[in-house]
This record gives C-alpha cells, structure tokens and sequence, in this order.
C-alpha cells in the first residue's frame, strides 16, 4: 500500500509509506510542486494533518488550508481517499521516543514538519492497518517484556 501523509504549510512536510519503507521530503511554498509531487507518487491513501485555527497565525493557516484545498483537488480527480487528523489526535500516541524505537526519528527543526507528517501516517496506520496494530507494542517494547502473546482478537 502506498500511503501520503502531509503536515500542510508554508512548509509542507511529507512521509512517504511504500513497499514496507518510509521517506520523507519538504516543499516550501510551492502549491504546484505539491500537486505535481502527488501526481507522481500516485498514492493510494493521502492523510494530512487538519486545519485548526489558531490565534496569531493567519498567514500560515491560509497557506494550510491552500495546502488542503490542493490535497483534496488531487484527490477527487483521481479518486484517491482521504483522511486528516487534528494535530492532538496524531501527537497523542506519537511522541518522539516512540519514533525513535521505530527507528524513523530526524533530529532538528529541519525536519520538524516531516515528523507531523511522520506522526499523522503512524496514526492512520495504527487505526487502518491491523498487522500494524497488533505489531506496535512488540516493535515499542520487544517481545519478553511484559506483553506475552498477543490476543486472538486482534491478530489476523
């Protein structure tokens, strides 16, 4: 499966989710290049983190929802689904040490949107993907360490 996951911005950060890899990629201020990006990656999935207003940031937020207005463009032309996830809801779970364990972690402001993307695409997947799911908490932790075998319920 190939997923998208955007952090929609003047700096729009990116995670990529393809062939059991991820990657990541930033485009500044540049609406078409973001369309473009999307027409060559031919994703099967596009989540993005959601618009939410918030106080003193208004030229950012337009740009954001510029950024989703494109995402959504992209998506009805090609049919593509979409999901988006406030920035509460995709950070609650992933937090920075639980990224590290995946072993995805890019230290530095540099990459600071591409990791928002990175936690958005974690999101979707844990709530899409059940192998992912029921993986989780021995890729967070590691077998023999207080979690035994996983349910039947949950493991396909």
């Amino acid at each position: 499966m190939s997923i998208v996951a955007l952090d929609p911005g003047i700096s729009t950060g990116i995670a990529i989710y393809f062939d059991n890899k991820y990657t990541f990629k930033t485009i500044v201020n540049d609406l078409d290049v973001i369309y473009k990006f999307l027409i060559k990656e031919n994703p099967e999935v596009i989540v993005y983190e959601a618009f939410k207003h918030r106080p003193r940031m208004d030229k950012a937020e337009l740009y954001s929802a510029e950024v989703i207005g494109v995402v959504k463009l992209y998506a009805q032309q090609y049919r593509v689904p979409t999901d988006n996830y406030l920035p509460s809801q995709a950070k609650a779970f992933w937090d920075m040490s639980k990224i590290k364990r995946l072993r995805l972690w890019k230290p530095g402001r540099a990459y600071i949107h591409e990791m928002d993307a990175l936690r958005v695409l974690l999101t979707y997947r844990m709530q899409n993907d059940e192998a992912f799911a029921a993986d989780i908490p021995y890729t967070l932790i590691g077998k023999g360490e207080g979690w035994g075998e996983p349910r039947k319920s949950i493991v396909t």
